[in-house]
This record gives C-alpha cells, sequence and structure tokens, in this order.
C-alpha cells in the first residue's frame, strides 16, 4: 500500500483567509449600521484586500481604504460607510490605536 503525503498548509494561504474573513466581517457590521467605522491593523494583505473588495464594498455603501507601514510590513484597513464621514478625514491617529 503506497501512503501519500499531506502537503504541509501555506501558512501564507492561511493569514490571507484569515484576513478575508475579517474584512468580510467588518463590511457586513458596517453595512448594517452596528459600527460606522472599523480599522482593521496589522494586516499582512491590507492594500491588496481593499483594491479586490472596493467595487463590491462600494456597491453595499462601504468604503475601503488602506494604509501601509513599511516598516513593519503590514498595514491597516479602514472600513467606513459612504456618505457618512468624510472617508478621507484624517484622525490625527494615523490609523495606529
Amino acid at each position: 500500500m503506497e501512503t501519500t503525503k499531506t502537503p504541509a498548509p501555506d501558512p501564507a494561504a492561511a493569514r490571507l483567509a484569515s484576513e478575508v474573513a475579517d474584512v468580510d466581517a467588518a463590511i457586513a457590521l458596517v453595512r448594517s449600521g452596528v459600527a460606522t467605522e472599523i480599522t482593521l491593523t496589522g494586516l499582512r494583505f491590507a492594500q491588496r484586500l481593499a483594491d479586490s473588495l472596493r467595487a463590491a464594498a462600494a456597491s453595499e455603501g462601504v468604503h475601503l481604504e488602506a494604509s501601509f507601514w513599511p516598516e513593519d510590513d503590514l498595514g491597516d484597513l479602514r472600513i467606513s460607510q459612504l456618505g457618512g464621514a468624510d472617508a478621507s478625514e484624517d484622525t490625527g491617529s494615523g490609523g495606529r490605536r
């Protein structure tokens, strides 16, 4: 009987899947009005997620804005209501809390 090796899970794929789930949940909260704005911090795929999900989120009344922090190679993703508070408003925190 021949044994088949199961490949080790790809940590980057697992991280991406986790970040997608977090962003989807945040979009749902903002879309429903439970929150007017959510910032997810320390995301490895913040810019890619914003770029790929922006159009779908906008069709649901939600704005996505990514910030990149080159010193730690991570980014933040701000999820806010369209037409609510100014989506480009600077809170002075730089997205970090």
